[in-house]
């Protein structure tokens, strides 16, 4: 039986000092709502944006790492950080399955769904700024509500599709529990055509 396995891509264009920041907080946003076990929340602000996260040792190490994988790749990107660099990170959840063969039963792991955040760090600029900060720039007389900053629309974007009813249709039944995640994770990091 073959699975449509859901792809749902975030675009996002950052300075190289948040860029750490930033993808660890976007990689927690969606474990936080792909992982279905008992978790303790956390928050993380970043870019006057605040995140749902996962406090849990395994998984932040595991988010650790990878960003630590990604930053280096990136860094093997010819050019210096004269150049603008780009990458992706991979989240697959998956699901175990029983496959059976003539004689034996083995169990496979088929994804369901696949996060791929695409990352574009954009080389220093003369006399950086925050990238992302417009409200120095806001007249204080106004009442409207701030524009959504591109960190808001992102995390907007995470939001709109777990509670959509595609989010929703795409997760298999849930047969184990007493674990943080009942599916199989990956997390990988692609820098041009190579897997990290």
């Amino acid at each position: 039986m073959a699975t449509q396995v859901s792809s749902i891509p975030i675009n996002v264009t950052l300075d190289r000092p948040q860029s750490k920041d930033v993808v660890r907080a976007l990689l927690h946003a969606v474990l936080f709502h792909r992982l279905f076990g008992t978790i303790k929340p956390q928050t993380i602000d970043v870019l006057d944006v605040t995140f749902p996260g996962v406090a849990d040792p395994e998984i932040e190490s595991l988010i650790n790492s990878k960003v630590e994988e990604f930053w280096r790749a990136l860094d093997t990107i010819p050019g210096g950080n004269g150049v603008t660099k780009k990458g992706q990170i991979l989240i697959i959840l998956s699901e175990k399955r029983q496959r059976k063969n003539w004689f034996s039963v083995a169990e496979e792991e088929v994804p369901w769904e696949q996060w791929i955040i695409n990352i574009e760090i954009l080389p220093p600029r003369p006399q950086a700024s925050n990238y992302y900060s417009s409200s120095s720039t806001r007249p204080t007389f106004t009442k409207q509500p701030p524009p959504p900053t591109p960190m808001d629309q992102v995390l907007l974007q995470i939001l709109t599709h777990v509670s959509s009813s595609q989010g929703k249709d795409a997760v298999p039944p849930i047969t184990t529990g007493g674990v943080i995640s009942p599916f199989p994770l990956r997390v990988e990091v692609r820098i041009g055509d190579q897997m990290i």
